[in-house]
């Protein structure tokens, strides 16, 4: 699945049903962010949010999520590829989590730009968002970063809407979604 692609673009899909999140769930995508020879930008997010099936947000930075649609109340795993003073972005590239706009913890990686499929885990369970990130797809035996949160406590709610979204802004990369499994 395409998701953005050239400059200044943002898209962004979700399940249009909601997922009770209150037992915990298992999600794991794989994902290319391709070169078009224009530097790095500017990623991709698995998302969480309790405010509908149809959110996009503005491109570049935002990475076609962050709107005063979602009311702040938006957990990302983001795949992050442009460091943004704007959004006191770490260095990138990086795997994070952010928690209404505000990057929580996050793992460095490798740089993920390129034509090989990188994978993500996303787990939640006990009230504690576990991700895993690998080369390969075999998913690695502990997690590169992880983050206590009451997931329905914060969004008010146990059924939220999953999904992802992806963005350019000046620089310019292909982002695709290779595969997408979700276990609750």
């Amino acid at each position: 699945m395409v998701m953005a692609s050239g400059q200044d673009s943002a898209v962004s899909f979700f399940k249009t049903a909601t997922t009770d999140v209150s037992c915990g769930f298992s999600a794991s995508f794989g994902f290319i962010i391709d070169d078009v020879g224009s530097g790095t930008g500017d990623g991709l997010a698995f998302l969480m949010q309790a405010t509908g099936p149809t959110v996009v947000g503005p491109y570049g930075e935002f990475l076609g999520y962050i709107s005063a649609y979602t009311k702040g109340k938006v957990v990302a795993v983001e795949i992050d590829t442009y460091t943004s003073p704007a959004q006191s972005d770490s260095a990138m590239p990086a795997v994070q989590v952010t928690v209404g706009y505000t990057e929580k913890t996050r793992c460095g990686i490798a740089d993920p730009i390129g034509v090989e499929t990188k994978y993500v885990w996303v787990d939640y369970a006990a009230k504690v968002l576990s991700i895993y990130y690998s080369t390969d797809s075999t998913k690695p035996g502990s997690p590169c970063t992880t983050w206590s949160l009451d997931l329905p406590k914060y969004f008010g709610t146990p059924n939220l809407y999953l999904g992802f979204s992806a963005a350019t802004g000046y620089f310019a990369n292909n982002h695709y979604i290779a595969g997408v499994e979700f276990t609750y």
